[in-house]
Order: C-alpha cells, then sequence, then structure tokens
C-alpha cells in the first residue's frame, strides 16, 4: 500500500553568506620631506640673505688710469708748465686740460658700468645671478640641487682678497667672478647647504 503520508519538501532557501567587512588599510608610509624650492616667479619673492658684485678692487688698474687722466688734467689747468706754453697758440691749454679729464672720467665710468652689470644673490632657495643694467636676466640655481663649491684664485687674486666662487650641480652651474671674501660666501652656501640636509633627513 502506498504511505499516504506527504513526502517531505526540500528547502529551497539558501543562507546568505556574511557580508565581508571593509578590508583593513595599511598604514601609509610617511612621506620623505622635501626640500625647499623657490616659489616662482622672480627673485623679489625670495629672502636674500646676501647681495654679491664685481669687486671694486678687481678693477683697480682700471680706476688707477681713470684717476690718473684726471689728475694729468687738473695739473696742466692748474700750473700750464713751459712745454705746453709753446702749443697754446695753436691749441687752447683749455682743451687739452678737458680732453684729458674727459677720458679719466670715460674710464671710470665705463669701469663702474662693466662692474655693475652683473649682481649675486644668495637666498634661503637659490643662488641666483642678475645680468643687465636696465633689463635684468636672472640665473638660479636651487641649492637642493648643489653637489659642490670651489675657489679659484690666482696669486694676485690672494693679495687682493677675491676670487671666483663657482657653484656646481649636475646639470647646471654659476660662477660668481671676482666677489670680495670668497671664503666667507664658500660658508654661507654651505651653510645653507647643510640646513637642506637637515630638512631632507628629518
Amino acid at each position: 500500500m502506498a504511505d499516504p503520508r506527504p513526502a517531505p519538501r526540500e528547502s529551497t532557501s539558501q543562507t546568505a553568506p556574511p557580508q565581508a567587512g571593509p578590508a583593513p588599510q595599511s598604514p601609509k608610509a610617511p612621506t620623505p620631506p622635501v626640500a625647499p624650492r623657490a616659489p616662482p616667479g622672480k627673485i623679489e619673492r625670495e629672502k636674500k640673505i646676501m647681495k654679491l658684485s664685481y669687486a671694486r678692487r678687481a678693477k683697480s688698474l682700471h680706476y688707477l688710469l681713470g684717476f690718473i687722466l684726471l689728475g694729468i688734467g687738473g695739473y696742466l689747468y692748474l700750473f700750464n708748465p713751459m712745454e705746453l706754453r709753446i702749443i697754446t697758440n695753436l691749441v687752447s691749454i683749455v682743451y687739452i686740460c678737458a680732453a684729458f679729464a674727459f677720458l679719466g672720467i670715460i674710464v671710470i665710468l665705463y669701469t663702474e658700468t662693466k662692474r655693475r652689470t652683473a649682481d649675486y644673490y644668495i637666498t634661503q632657495y637659490r643662488v641666483v645671478e642678475t645680468l643687465g643694467i636696465l633689463r635684468k636676466k636672472e640665473h638660479g640655481l636651487q641649492l637642493s640641487l648643489v653637489e659642490s663649491v670651489r675657489i679659484h684664485q690666482t696669486f694676485f687674486n690672494r693679495i687682493l682678497g677675491i676670487g671666483d666662487v663657482e657653484i656646481k650641480a649636475s646639470r647646471d652651474s654659476i660662477i660668481l667672478y671676482k666677489v670680495g671674501n670668497p671664503e666667507k660666501v664658500e660658508s654661507l652656501i654651505l651653510s645653507q647647504l647643510n640646513r637642506i640636509k637637515g630638512i631632507r633627513g628629518a
């Protein structure tokens, strides 16, 4: 005889798998400190630590020549030596004195202008060379990229206390020509480099 009891139903419902929680995030590695870099723009936005230029004593012979010419003009005008009295009928002594004085002024002004065509600045970010008188052109080198600082001096440069300071990076360089007290300049640049290295290693 057939079993009158109904056959048990098979359950079709499935237990939902437990939802996985958010994956644990691995702690982020600390960001290494970045050496300071100059802000975009001109050097006016940076703090200037030192300003340098071509030392006057590097052009001492040119200045001496200019003052000698001025002195000759003044001497001839004041004393009018006998040797010149012969030609005073042809050329006035005033014109001769003026010619010497004019040449002396030209030599002095030309030397001073050439000396001022280049200025150098050391800031907290860069070493900057500015060229020109009316329209300045800037050439900057980031201190964070500097690899070496060297002084170049001749025998006479040592006597005058001047020298060239060369700052080199891997792909660029700047030479500070004929600056006074180059050892002090080198020491300042190296101290800035040590400051930047300290920031990197912090």
